[in-house]
């Protein structure tokens, strides 16, 4: 067994995903994995503004602010793994601050050629870039640990900072964003005084508000063409002028409703899903795709709700280690199915 941490931080900037993973291989391509140890840090308040903010800060800050989190995410990495000194690597996912696929444009915080020369191990990190450059999108980039480590479901879902889902169709592993989440839901739960809406019961109080529901349904439509993966800028661009001023709780709701129906609109088989991510903890939510998809939902356990993400980069992480291929081009759009992600040796 190969043992790597995984090291995942979401669009939502509310903590760190540390995962401890091991990986076989029992025949080529048949996989298994354990979670030898996970925790989520979060962020303290300063880090968490400081994060979600970083695309406003001049170079000079961002650069300031690249170091700092770098820093920080080496202090709780190296007290998490203190006592395993069998790792082979760290799979590091920053926090994302641009994200721009059509300039082959992606950058996120904690630099891992500093990771690598405080942890003094191997971090794969940047995953997104190699991808870019074979004319993908850069992603998503966890559906290929899906196919090989939960392909018997009949299809996986995020709901993180953004919706995302994977499936297989005819032996094709396709996936896409389905949507903003928490991102935006988070939004509205702060307005409350909330971190976000526990249970959704902020949502669960509120009502349908009509209008907003058709437009953004109609904006994802139109996006959905274009085939593009969704972002902080879209979302600031395209999305947030199309909410009115409304109560928070009639907003939150009318989310929940156009998350559903875009889940029904777009996994073709949503009978056995696995459902991963903060969002699993909200049951408006998951009330609502159960309404639409017409299946009942089962969520995965708390350590697969909140590690998956975490366990998954791991796995692209032993797997670029090796130099194999982590990454299908069905899912990014990329010229070929690749091996991505630049790792750095301290």
């Amino acid at each position: 067994m190969t043992i790597l941490l995984g090291a995942m931080t979401g669009t939502s900037a509310d903590g760190l995903d540390l995962c401890l993973s091991g990986f076989t291989e029992s025949k080529p391509n048949s996989f298994q994995y354990e979670i030898i140890n996970s925790i989520s840090i979060p962020y303290e308040r300063s880090l968490s503004l400081k994060l979600r903010n970083a695309h406003l800060l001049s170079a000079v800050d961002l650069l300031s602010l690249d170091m700092e989190f770098a820093h920080w995410c080496a202090e709780k990495i190296s007290h998490f793994t203190q006592d395993h000194v069998e790792i082979k690597g760290v799979a590091f996912h920053g926090s994302t601050v641009f994200h721009q696929p059509h300039k082959k444009i992606s950058f996120q915080l904690g630099r891992p050629e500093t990771l690598a020369a405080l942890l003094e191990l191997p971090i794969i990190a940047n995953f997104r870039s190699p991808d870019l450059e074979l004319g993908g999108r850069g992603a998503p980039l966890v559906p290929f640990g899906d196919a090989f480590l939960f392909g018997s479901y009949s299809a996986c879902l995020n709901l993180g900072g953004f919706a995302n889902y994977s499936e297989s169709i005819q032996g094709v592993r396709i996936a896409s964003d389905i949507s903003f989440c928490n991102y935006v839901m988070d939004k509205y739960a702060r307005l409350e005084g909330l971190e976000y809406d526990t249970n959704g019961e902020l949502a669960s109080q509120g009502c349908l508000i009509p209008d907003l529901f058709s437009a953004l349904n109609e904006r994802m439509a139109t996006y959905n063409q274009q085939a593009l993966a969704l972002s902080r800028e879209w979302v600031e661009s395209s999305i947030l002028s199309l909410f009115p001023e409304e109560e928070s709780k009639n907003i939150l709701y009318t989310c929940c409703e156009h998350i559903g129906y875009q889940v029904a609109k777009r996994v073709v088989n949503p009978s056995n899903l696995l459902i991963t991510g903060g969002g699993a903890y909200n049951s408006h939510l998951l009330s609502r795709i159960e309404q639409y998809t017409g299946h009942r939902i089962k969520p995965a356990s708390p350590q697969l709700i909140e590690m998956k993400e975490a366990l998954l980069f791991a796995f692209l992480g032993w797997l670029r280690l090796q130099d194999r291929v982590n990454c299908f081009a069905s899912v990014t759009g990329a010229k070929r199915d690749h091996s991505t992600g630049i790792i750095y040796y301290h």
